[in-house]
């Protein structure tokens, strides 16, 4: 008897094999399947909003807030803020030379008398020894943002 004892003694030290992790594994398995998924829509967001008509919108949208934060009355100040939409604008398109000659994509087309009429009242504002009002500035803002919001090729 004091045979047995001894070598159960012995196993007595031995310890069982830990009980396997099954929660712990399924959890870091869904969340390295949920990163997966969301790494390429985080990156497609992040080229979406780089893109420079969206970084004009965004350009457009701080200055139409500042604009109307302040009350500018001044046509020299109206005209160095419509130089300050068409840069913007200018960026937004990607072009060099903001001018009423510009290709406009295909489905922006039927709109050639509008977009005429834009450049127009654009190059008045930056051009005319009169100036103009804070109601025509924000006009332009707004049509800028159309026309930027709209331009796809």
């Amino acid at each position: 008897m004091n045979d047995q004892q001894t070598i159960l003694h012995g196993i007595a030290d031995i310890e069982p094999p830990p009980l396997p992790a099954e929660a712990g594994t399924e959890l870091l398995f869904w969340a390295v399947i949920i990163m997966v998924l969301l790494l390429p829509l985080l990156g497609a967001l992040r080229v979406h909003y780089q893109q420079p008509r969206q970084t004009a919108i965004r350009k457009l949208r701080h200055l139409r807030n500042s604009l109307l934060s302040s009350s500018m009355v001044s046509s020299s100040a109206n005209r160095r803020v419509a130089y300050e939409i068409a840069r913007i604008f200018r960026e937004g398109l990607g072009v060099h030379v903001l001018a009423a000659s510009i290709p406009l994509p295909h489905s922006l087309q039927h709109q050639r008398h509008h977009w005429n009429e834009f450049m127009s009242d654009i190059d008045n504002a930056r051009y005319s020894v009169a100036g103009c009002s804070d109601e025509q500035v924000s006009a332009l803002i707004s049509r800028a943002n159309y026309w930027l919001k709209s331009w796809k090729q």
